[in-house]
């Protein structure tokens, strides 16, 4: 099984001071559907520790933490920093990469495309429409219903990226990289009591690179 770095949140402990990472557990159930091992990192350690001693085949950015352009949060900036670090290990080492909600975010500041504030996002299930399936995306319907937990989006796109699909509003729902194996989604597969067959082989997909 494939080895694949996991990104968590961070977050401060409110009863007394201490930093801690979690994930989401059903990521594990997620990612064993996909037929993977996930191994958390943390921002606390030698990033390329873990590409010296692991054999790395894969990275994960998580959702949580909102991007510190847009918080003003010091912890999200310390997130920000491992991540845009992550990006640039996928690309010098041919990594494939996939970003969720944040993790879409974080890959979107990378190749400076636009994010504001957005309503309507927020803990609730809406349409976007596929207008490229690209490389990856091949096999999704035209129309498809997902979750949604964000209330910032991306709003613009540049020639690095195809755009795959897009919400009513026009806001952008995934895209991947023209050259390099890398994805971004802003809804959370994980989230579903059943994982959705196309995010499975999506993620197989790009992680089979």
């Amino acid at each position: 099984m494939k080895k694949i770095l996991v990104t968590q949140i961070i977050s401060e402990n409110s009863e007394y001071y201490e930093l801690r990472q979690s994930l989401d557990i059903n990521w594990a159930s997620f990612l064993k559907t996909v037929g993977v091992i996930p191994i958390p990192i943390s921002y606390n350690f030698n990033l390329l520790d873990y590409f010296q001693n692991l054999e790395i085949e894969g990275i994960l950015l998580t959702g949580g933490n909102s991007l510190s352009d847009l918080s003003g949060c010091s912890l999200s900036q310390t997130r920000d920093n491992f991540e845009l670090s992550l990006i640039e290990e996928s690309i010098s080492r041919k990594i494939p990469l996939i970003g969720v909600c944040r993790g879409m975010q974080i890959i979107a500041k990378y190749f400076n495309l636009d994010i504001g504030m957005i309503k309507g996002h927020v803990a609730t299930n809406h349409q976007i429409t596929f207008e490229d399936q690209g490389r990856y995306f091949k096999g999704y319907k035209k129309i498809k219903f997902v979750n949604s937990f964000h209330k910032y989006a991306i709003k613009t796109d540049n020639r690095e990226l195809t755009i795959t699909s897009r919400s009513n509003d026009n806001s952008i729902e995934s895209f991947e990289h023209k050259v390099n194996n890398i994805i971004g989604i802003m809804w959370h597969p994980e989230r579903y009591n059943h994982p959705d067959l196309e995010d499975v082989k999506l993620f197989k997909r790009v992680w089979s690179c």
